[in-house]
């Protein structure tokens, strides 16, 4: 039967209603998918005029006729929602570059030294000095690519630029956004690229098609100046040679510290840090070392922390083993620990936030006090920090390096969903952001074609938030797979 429009059509709140002499046969959830933004929201839909078992296609047939007479609307998220909006710049170290908790010096205390590397540029000049720019900064982990992103930010701001600081939270909301940037001369950043692309593929779209779909809508405005810069790890581009942003960006390398530079660097967080340091063995420690920044910050912090001198002796040649050494520690104290961090580690690979409520119920001991206390502990001692009202590793290999030195196994995604299921139906209605939480647990378990666990999730969220077009949408892409 090929679908007809009644002349009873009604759209409420974003949800339409099709039916015939007020009659309806099913109702379904209805998701349209195909191009690079994404799925197109409906809503749940009541069919008089189609049989339980008709095709999605047809379903789709109705829905495009809905968009074409102006009668259903394509959910976009906000500018806000993709990107945190800074123009102060001393807002810029407390944006999306967090420090250490608790720690007695950050890289953000120190001094930016533009001339402190191997080929003597100052980076921020190079990135900012070419018009309508876009580049990706590489370079291996610990050389400062953050803090480079973060100086060019702080520098553009200074002189009236707005920064748009891609939220690592919606990636997989990022596509053509509803309404405009918010000023005219833009610098919009994407902190670690590789993250978000992994992290960012949401159905049949992939995050760079969506990113690119993005970029062409914020620049139609002619009067936008916008600059893009994305970070990431090592040297090979997490975009295929073929796609349109690889065409774009241009590569810069970070170059390495200088041996002069790091002792600076060296001396400098000793001092603000007020910890001892044995001057005559400042440059072997430097020669010892893994040539980072981050790992000098972090044996002055441990020396501060164990209330000792920094010496050869003290002295620990990589940021992951000065974490390793605290984690091993802190488990002879907090048992419950190795928990914690394996909690952690499975809600960010399932891409959901890690609340505590969630962590406390994924341990499942019983033991609520047990599990604040470990994590207390692990806040204390820099091995988490909070954001956005989750718990977060300081780096992204920082929990598996942990747990791998304990001994203890990885947990397998594909085991755990209905564990995390369980328990996110459990807390999230607790949560301020419940519902949007259950909204990505659903988007996920659908990409990982758990379609029956989705719709409960979405289900969930539109008990809790019964205006979310994001949950009609994934409820109605579960229940379409599922017949």
């Amino acid at each position: 039967m090929s679908p007809q429009l009644s002349s009873q059509v009604q759209v409420k709140s974003g949800a339409a209603a099709v039916g015939q002499d007020s009659t309806a046969v099913g109702q379904r959830g209805v998701y349209i998918g195909g191009d690079a933004s994404g799925p197109i929201f409906t809503g749940d839909i009541q069919f008089g005029n189609l049989a339980a078992g008709e095709s999605g296609q047809a379903i789709n047939d109705v829905l495009q006729a809905l968009l074409q007479n102006a009668l259903l609307t394509v959910n976009r998220p906000h500018v806000e929602e993709l990107f945190q909006i800074i123009r102060d710049p001393a807002a810029i170290p407390d944006a999306g570059w967090e420090p250490e908790p608790g720690a007695a010096v950050t890289l953000f205390d120190l001094a930016y030294r533009s001339d402190g590397r191997e080929n003597g540029l100052d980076t921020r000049l190079a990135l900012k000095n070419e018009p309508g720019a876009a580049h990706i900064l590489a370079g291996r982990s610990g050389l400062g690519r953050t803090r480079e992103a973060a100086e060019l930010a702080r520098l553009l701001c200074q002189e009236g630029w707005t920064v748009c600081l891609a939220r690592l939270e919606t990636c997989r909301k990022m596509g053509e956004t509803a309404g405009t940037l918010p000023d005219k001369k833009v610098l919009l950043i994407i902190d670690d690229l590789h993250r978000h692309a992994a992290l960012g593929a949401s159905g049949q779209a992939g995050y760079l098609d969506r990113l690119q779909q993005c970029l062409a809508l914020l620049e139609r405005d002619p009067a936008i100046q916008l600059r893009l810069l994305a970070t990431m790890p090592g040297d090979d581009l997490p975009i295929p040679d073929s796609h349109p942003l690889a065409r774009r960006f241009r590569r810069v390398i970070l170059a390495e510290f200088t041996p002069a530079t790091l002792q600076e660097i060296l001396q400098e967080a000793a001092a603000q840090a007020g910890v001892t340091l044995v001057e005559a063995e400042a440059a072997e420690m430097v020669g010892a070392g893994d040539g980072t920044s981050k790992t000098i910050v972090a044996n002055v912090n441990l020396a501060q922390r164990n209330k000792t001198s920094l010496t050869l002796e003290t002295w620990r040649d990589t940021a992951a083993g000065i974490w390793r050494e605290r984690f091993l520690a802190l488990r002879q104290k907090e048992p419950l620990a190795d928990a914690v961090y394996r909690a952690v580690y499975l809600l960010q690979v399932a891409g959901l936030p890690p609340r505590l409520a969630y962590v406390a119920g994924l341990v499942s001991t019983g033991q609520s006090n047990a599990v604040e206390a470990a994590t207390n502990a692990l806040l204390t001692q820099g091995l988490l920090r909070r954001r956005n009202g989750a718990l977060h590793p300081l780096s992204p290999d920082q929990l598996s390096s942990c747990l791998e030195a304990a001994g203890q196994a990885l947990p397998a995604l594909n085991e755990e969903w209905p564990h995390i299921v369980e328990v996110l139906l459990a807390a999230a209605p607790e949560q301020s952001n419940g519902a949007a939480d259950l909204v990505t647990l659903a988007d996920m378990l659908n990409d990982y074609g758990r379609h029956a666990e989705a719709e409960k999730a979405a289900t969930a969220a539109l008990t809790q938030e019964a205006d979310l077009p994001d949950a009609y949408l994934q409820r109605g892409r579960a229940r379409l797979r599922q017949d």
